[in-house]
């Protein structure tokens, strides 16, 4: 079943993806108020609501927005919401409790219960929708990439982004017999090696025997430079543009070589 790319979901909806809070603008930590919280505020009752307006959901301001990981599956459970008044405040408070650390993060505030309320749901019903495109899965067959073996250094110097020109030299890349399996690695449990350990295990024995597969786990940022390769690569294919065809391959390649670490896998 195709999946739309990451990406575009995550523009779609003004949001990005961090890997941690410092930088976040939605879902910073407010638990100084956690006694508090636990005591006064009350559940938000219902269940998630789509978006039906052309506006932003509600809890998500027009300009973009960053999250993390956590903040992102937690706020896709309603149950983790609670509102209320904070001390020393007026407003109504929307706050959602991370399912791994534990800790109230403020959503915003509101005029009265009800917004908060339908806030709350609409978010998590845009919160739920983002977390299903979170894991990714992308295959690359290594002998598609072969157009973009005669590209110039100097052409893909021009070409690639900055940080790919101070590469070490890399053992030859396998082209036969080989792919990558690219994953979206999420934050927080999902790193754990076992995790990346049973992924291994399952792309492998769904490969042919002759077919080395590598698997690749890339963060939210360069998930989305793959992304962004990935689809233009298949786009020069579709159209047999021979020119797009090698750039594009030669950068897609480059790419794997930096970040997947892929190499001759030869004897």
């Amino acid at each position: 079943r195709y999946r739309r790319p990451l990406s575009d979901v995550l523009e779609e909806n003004a949001v990005e993806l961090l890997e941690h809070e410092s930088e976040a603008t939605l879902g910073r930590s407010s638990n100084r108020h956690a006694d508090h919280i636990e005591q006064e505020f009350i559940p938000v009752t219902g269940e998630p609501e789509p978006t039906v307006t052309t506006d932003p959901p509600a809890g998500l301001a027009p300009r973009l927005q960053a999250v993390t990981d956590e903040f992102l599956q937690s706020a896709g459970e309603l149950d983790n919401y609670r509102v209320g008044v904070l001390p020393g405040d007026v407003g109504i408070a929307l706050v959602c409790r991370t399912q791994t650390s534990r800790d109230w993060c403020l959503v915003g505030k509101y005029p009265d219960h009800a917004t908060a309320e339908e806030a709350a749901r609409r978010l998590a019903c845009t919160m739920q929708s983002l977390r299903r495109h979170c894991r990714q899965l992308y295959f690359v067959e290594h002998t598609l990439l072969r157009f973009g073996r005669r590209v110039s250094t100097a052409d893909q110097e021009q070409t690639d982004p900055p940080f790919s020109r101070a590469v070490k030299p890399q053992p030859p890349f396998q082209y036969s017999f080989t792919l990558t399996a690219v994953v979206s690695r999420r934050a927080g449990a999902s790193r754990t090696e076992d995790d990346r350990r049973m992924v291994r295990e399952i792309i492998r024995e769904n490969t042919p025997a002759h077919i080395v597969a590598e698997v690749c786990f890339l963060g939210y940022a360069h998930m989305r430079r793959f992304e962004a390769l990935y689809w233009a690569w298949r786009s020069a294919l579709r159209h047999q543009a021979p020119w797009e065809m090698a750039r594009t391959s030669a950068r897609l390649r480059r790419f794997l070589e930096t970040h997947c670490h892929c190499r001759n896998t030869s004897p």
